[in-house]
C-alpha cells in the first residue's frame, strides 16, 4: 500500500515540502524488531532530519526512543479455527466418498459462501472515534 501511495504520488507529479524515504522492512507485520527497530537502534544517522515517520508497529519498545509516530493496524487480527471432522480419512489411490475429507470440503465451501462476523475490537474503536472527531466530518 504504501509503494502504491508512494507510485501514485510520483504519476500524479507530487511535489511536497520535503523528501519521501520509502523503508520496506523485513517484519513490518512482526513488531519490526528486525526491520524498523534496527534501523533505529543502529542506523539512527539514517534518520537525521527527519520530521516524520509513519511506521507499522503493534508496541514495538523501539517507538519509545524513536522520533517514529507508531501506529498499529487493529484490522488484522488472528482467528484460529479448530474442528474436528469425523469419518474414514482416505487415500488418492483409494477415494472414499462421505468421508472426513468430504465434510472438511463441504465446511470450506460453506464457510466460503458466507460472510463472517465483523468484530470492531476496543483499540480500533478507539482510533476510528478518535480520528473520527478530529476530523469534524
Amino acid at each position: 500500500m504504501m509503494l502504491a501511495a508512494l507510485l501514485r504520488a510520483k504519476a500524479e507529479n507530487l511535489r511536497p515540502p520535503g523528501d519521501i524515504i520509502l523503508a520496506i522492512v523485513c517484519d513490518e507485520e512482526a513488531f519490526g524488531d528486525y526491520g524498523a527497530k534496527f534501523l533505529v537502534e543502529k542506523h539512527p544517522e539514517e534518520f537525521d532530519g527527519i520530521r516524520y515517520a509513519i511506521v507499522n508497529l503493534a508496541d514495538s519498545p523501539c517507538c519509545r526512543q524513536s522520533p517514529f509516530l507508531p501506529y498499529s493496524d487493529f484490522r488484522k487480527q488472528l482467528c484460529c479455527l479448530k474442528a474436528t471432522f469425523r469419518g474414514p480419512g482416505g487415500h488418492g489411490s483409494l477415494p472414499v466418498r462421505g468421508g472426513a475429507m468430504a465434510k472438511l470440503s463441504q465446511f470450506l465451501q460453506r464457510l466460503d459462501k458466507r460472510r463472517l462476523p465483523v468484530h470492531i475490537t476496543p483499540p480500533a474503536r478507539l482510533m476510528i472515534s478518535a480520528m473520527a472527531s478530529s476530523l469534524g466530518e
